[in-house]
């Protein structure tokens, strides 16, 4: 675990209105492990702003960023 220095968000995130983070890891596993493995990694950051879920990848100065729609768990974009 790591101390989360951020601030908090103006507005208040209704979570129920979310798809939980292991809701949306399970249900994306493809696009998920595809990128663990092309980083040779099991770990990752997850970020929720707004109703976007970001998760980032990194290793060996490589970057892999996946967005999902956080309420639904569609995969947004991938680079």
């Amino acid at each position: 675990m790591v101390e989360w220095q951020g601030t908090l968000p103006s507005q208040e995130i209704d979570l129920s209105a979310m798809v939980e983070p292991d809701v949306l890891y399970s249900s994306q596993s493809r696009a998920i492990g595809q990128a663990m493995t092309r980083h040779n990694t099991d770990v990752s950051n997850l970020e929720l702003v707004g109703t976007t879920y970001t998760i980032t990848f990194t290793s060996s100065g490589s970057i892999t960023v996946l967005t999902f729609n956080a309420r639904t768990g569609e995969l947004l974009s991938s680079t």
